[in-house]
Order: structure tokens, then sequence, then C-alpha cells
């Protein structure tokens, strides 16, 4: 989004919140009256004025930040503080984190286990389920032989 802004101020509203990896160049202000809170944001911002005004809550988190009076002269800084130019790059991460096992292991060890537990049931369920038949063939099979012997047995007699 590129917002240039009219009677110094580029957005001018109540209250401001940008979302993860938002990305805005403006000149002018962002002004509002009661609160502001950018985080995760790509912004570029230069103003005659601070880049920032709140007449409240200001927040800014998720970002790595540089400021200074101008957009070419900009230098890290570790909190705003009513520079004329501000320039910030989103530290988002929007990559999948383990649910099971916590924000430090990824997605897909969550995965691995669930497919681990599907295994280690669908062996427990279906590997005697198998035998259980295998067993019952053989049965079935010796049955069905034991009964032609007989019956030829029973033919032979006659």
């Amino acid at each position: 989004l590129t917002v240039t802004g009219t009677n110094g101020y580029a957005i001018n509203a109540r209250e401001l919140q940008t979302g993860n990896n938002a990305s805005i160049t403006a000149t002018g202000s962002f002004h509002t009256t009661y609160s502001m809170h950018l985080q995760a944001s790509d912004l570029a911002i230069e103003s005659k004025e601070s880049a920032l005004l709140s007449d409240k809550y200001l927040e800014l988190d998720g970002m790595t930040m540089k400021a200074g009076d101008t957009l070419n002269s900009v230098a890290d800084v570790e909190s705003y503080t009513n520079e004329k130019a501000l320039k910030t790059v989103s530290t988002f991460d929007d990559s999948l984190r383990s649910l099971i096992f916590g924000d430090e292991y990824p997605f897909a060890l969550d995965i691995v286990l669930l497919l681990s537990i599907l295994l280690v049931f669908t062996a427990i369920i279906v590997i005697p389920i198998a035998l259980h038949k295998k067993k019952a063939a053989i049965a079935m099979a010796a049955r069905d032989a034991e009964y032609a012997a007989s019956k030829k047995k029973a033919k032979h007699k006659s």
C-alpha cells in the first residue's frame, strides 16, 4: 500500500492496526487520536514532523526498526523516539510450528508422530486379525482335506 498525505498526515484515524507482513510506504505521518498498533509490518514512512503520532497508545512489535530525519539517513534503533523517518522490516515467522512439542519444533514433527501412532495402532489391530484369518484358512483347508479323505474312504467301502 502506498499512501501520500494531505495536511501532513498519510493516515489520520481514531485507531490504526497493521497485521502481519503488511507493507506500507507513506509520505506523511501516521496519526491516531486513540491507539496505534503496528505489528510485524514492512513500513517506509517519511514526514515533515514525527512519522508516528498517537494521542494515547503507540505500540510497535515484531519488526526491526531504522529511524532518522529522512529515509536515506535512517539508522538502527531499539525503539521509536519521534523521528521524521521510519523504516521497519517484519520479523514475523509464518512457518507452521508444532502444536504438540511447542514453537521450537516444526509442524512436520507432529505429522511424523501422528503417522507413527497410526502405524502402531494399525499394527496392533490388523496383524492379529490377519494372523487369525490365516490360522482359520489353514484350519478350514485341513478340515476340507479331512472331509474329502473321509468321503473317499466311504466311497471305497461301498
